[in-house]
């Protein structure tokens, strides 16, 4: 079980992964607990008008792992609703840490993976310690990687070496992720708290309502805070057992969509024409198509996308 502490210490706030013995995996409750230390921190962050209390969080987790990724050991994986998981729980979480107005920073040592690779994703700064691993392992327990990941990976090496990642289930170390951009920069592992104690109340003493603009300049650098990561759940074979459903057109997160999507998968029952689960309402599916479009077989046909 992981638990979740929120610290302050002048202007910089900490929010601790704090489990340990289960590698800081995160189930549902931890979810919902994060949520609420993310809210309270924003609440005392102030807005794009007027800087708050808190001007930096830092995001870490105890131990000598950051987060494992998701806490199944108590899922039922016939029963498990994993798109009901994504968008309830894990995307509110994700779209809370992206819509603050200041500096996030991830303190990511020994592992982020799965969930975990998808929750440091959100900060606006990553430091990793260079022996760190990034990604997924869980192809081979066939699941499928989730978060937003399958995004971040599309973006910094192409198809060919995303695929190879996903379907092997290599990892990667600290040192390559900074290589290809997937994180700000990689440290020995012992300078690592180091670096972020010594850059948390520099960033915190910097210009605010500048840090606020930049996070909140219409097209940025980076997905809006809207947009949830991108995922797709286990489709149910014949008999019950759960399996690996393609994913449309490759990978889900298409360079240039303003975010990915979160989707059902396809049945007999459900085809082109149904309206989108990423969607709020069927009426909202009518007047954007999915952010995979025209690859995903769930789009409307003939929407027009919003700008």
């Amino acid at each position: 079980m992981t638990d979740i502490r929120l610290e302050t210490d002048g202007a910089v706030a900490t929010i601790v992964l704090d489990g340990p013995r289960t590698r800081n995996a995160l189930d549902a409750r931890a979810l919902g607990e994060l949520r609420a230390a993310v809210d309270r921190v924003a609440a005392d962050a102030g807005t794009l008008d007027t800087a708050g209390r808190i001007r930096v969080l830092v995001l870490r987790g105890e131990g000598s792992v950051f987060c494992a990724g998701r806490d199944i050991a108590d899922v039922d994986v016939e029963a498990d609703d994993a798109h009901a998981f994504l968008t309830e729980d894990f995307g509110p979480v994700f779209e809370s840490l992206r819509a603050l107005p200041i500096p996030v920073i991830a303190q990511v040592q020994g592992a982020a993976l799965g969930l975990g690779f998808g929750l440091a994703a959100a900060a606006d700064l990553v430091y990793a310690a260079a022996d760190a691993k990034f990604g997924s392992p869980f192809a081979a327990l066939g699941a499928v990687l989730d978060s937003g990941a399958h995004r971040y990976f599309l973006d910094a090496f192409g198809y060919h070496r995303t695929m190879d990642l996903i379907l092997t289930g290599e990892l990667l170390t600290g040192t390559e992720a900074a290589a290809a951009g997937l994180v700000s920069r990689a440290l020995p592992a012992a300078q690592l708290a180091e670096r972020v104690t010594a850059t948390a109340p520099r960033l915190a003493a910097g210009p605010a309502r500048a840090y606020a603009m930049e996070k909140a300049y219409p097209g940025g650098l980076r997905p809006a805070p809207a947009g949830r990561p991108g995922a797709r759940r286990r489709g149910a074979a014949p008999g019950g057992r759960a399996h690996h459903r393609r994913l449309p057109g490759g990978l889900h997160g298409l360079p240039g969509a303003p975010a990915p999507g979160v989707h059902r998968p396809v049945t007999a029952a459900a085809g082109a024409g149904a309206p989108c689960p990423a969607r709020a309402s069927a009426a909202e599916s009518a007047r954007a198509p999915c952010p995979a479009a025209p690859r995903c077989p769930r789009d409307v046909p003939n929407a027009q996308r919003r700008p």
